[in-house]
């Protein structure tokens, strides 16, 4: 009996709580209507924007849930800066997640429909799509929707040709360099003569005779530093000029050199082969001093190799040369001893060897193909690249050719020789996912 009495007192008590809280809200609102000015009214938001947007659909790509879209507010667009893999196909519809600062849903208006989106629909975005955005006033904002997809395979290489017959790339030997953004050729018929270009290898300037040897050899002719280039002659004589007066003036600086087999990275001192009584052997040069080495081996390249000066690691600093008379690859890192570390995938005389996308590349050479291969190990192994990275069907293949790679990552393959015959034009090439 206790217990039902105090219950009941219990509900009387809520019921009066409830009543004095509602009335008290009455009261408050009443009070505040009071106080209002009767001219006042109520302002809604404007603020029609999206604030996020996502897409997801894991049986086309599970990137799609990582992708970061964008949102351009003033001109109304969203979209994904980094775009999707190459092959991606939107075939199905994706899950689209989203926010706006109304809170209210998305109208898609594409080619004058008009069906409402919630976040968490489907649509289809293998087009771009309008979606308006609603604000709690009335007001829209319209956005153009665009998923990018990569539409040139990452791994595939553009080349093109530039430029042909070109007079000065018809001499029998020619050597060209990239320095400080200017192309500079030196070719050799009745004397050595110099062409630059500073467009891209487009237009050239006759720059005159350079006072150097009808003997020098101009594949040997190596860039130390910024400014300064060496070349010897077959006589053994060691040249050196200066980029102050255009290349131009050359000043002998030694003789007995029998190669110049190219820069030491870090140091940068010249890495030669040089006569010493009845041997070969190594050396380098700064300059000034000579440092001699090791007696280097009869199957040591002796002409037609490729040279690479490169730092991969802090303790990966050397110097590369391969093909050649030998087909082999060897490497040193204090240009005094020297190491055999490959062979190349054919024995290829004439063929160029250069750093490229953090590997090597091989192309060219007297046993010619389109293929191009790579490695990704010093020149220790190679592999054949597939057919999307070939030279095109109407390059002429060639050996001796210069090949530079410039500060936007652009491939150039400048002239060389077909058997007996020079090859008077130039292509430039680069792997798309640079272009990325």
């Amino acid at each position: 009996m206790f217990l039902l009495l105090h219950t009941r007192i219990y509900k009387r008590q809520m019921k009066l709580k409830t009543t004095i809280y509602i009335l008290g809200v009455l009261f408050l609102s009443t009070f505040c209507s009071c106080l209002t000015n009767d001219n006042s009214e109520v302002i809604y938001s404007s603020d029609a924007q999206i604030i996020s947007f996502s897409v997801a659909n894991d049986s086309i790509d599970t990137s799609l849930s990582t992708t970061n879209f964008s949102i351009d507010q003033i001109n109304n667009l969203i979209y994904n800066k980094d775009s999707l893999n190459y092959g991606i196909s939107l075939s199905k519809k994706v899950v689209v997640t989203y926010s706006t600062s109304s809170g209210l849903n998305v109208l898609n208006i594409t080619k004058g429909d008009s069906v409402w989106v919630s976040s968490g629909d489907s649509i289809d975005l293998k087009t771009p799509v309008t979606l308006r955005a609603y604000a709690i006033n009335g007001d829209k904002k319209e956005y153009l929707v665009k998923l990018n997809i990569h539409t040139v395979d990452p791994d595939s290489i553009w080349w093109k040709q530039v430029n042909s017959n070109l007079a000065f790339l018809s001499e029998n030997e020619t050597k060209t360099i990239l320095l400080r953004g200017v192309f500079y050729c030196f070719s050799k018929s009745d004397a050595i003569k110099l062409n630059t270009s500073t467009d891209n290898a487009v237009s050239w300037m006759d720059r005159g005779d350079v006072n150097l040897p009808l003997d020098a050899d101009l594949s040997q002719i190596q860039v130390q530093g910024d400014s300064l280039l060496f070349v010897c002659t077959a006589s053994g004589d060691l040249y050196k000029a200066n980029i102050s007066d255009n290349f131009n003036s050359w000043q002998i600086s030694s003789d007995s050199v029998k190669n110049i087999f190219g820069i030491l990275p870090e140091k940068e001192v010249l890495t030669l082969a040089v006569e010493k009584g009845d041997s070969i052997i190594s050396a380098t040069f700064d300059g000034k001093n000579w440092e001699y080495g090791d007696k280097l081996p009869d199957t040591f390249p002796k002409s037609d190799f490729s040279t690479v000066s490169y730092e991969r690691t802090v303790t990966d600093k050397r110097l590369t040369i391969t093909g050649g008379t030998s087909g082999t690859s060897w490497s040193t890192t204090d240009g005094l001893s020297w190491t055999q570390i490959g062979n190349l995938p054919l024995n290829i005389q004439g063929a160029n060897v250069f750093m490229y996308d953090d590997r090597f590349y091989l192309l060219n050479g007297n046993t010619y193909n389109k293929s191009v291969y790579t490695s990704i190990d010093g020149t220790v192994t190679w592999q054949l690249s597939p057919s999307k990275a070939n030279l095109p069907d109407n390059y002429m293949s060639r050996t001796g050719a210069s090949v530079v790679v410039d500060s936007k990552n652009i491939i150039y393959i400048i002239g060389g020789k077909n058997g007996n015959n020079p090859v008077n034009d130039i292509w430039r090439g680069r792997i798309n996912e640079l272009n990325q």
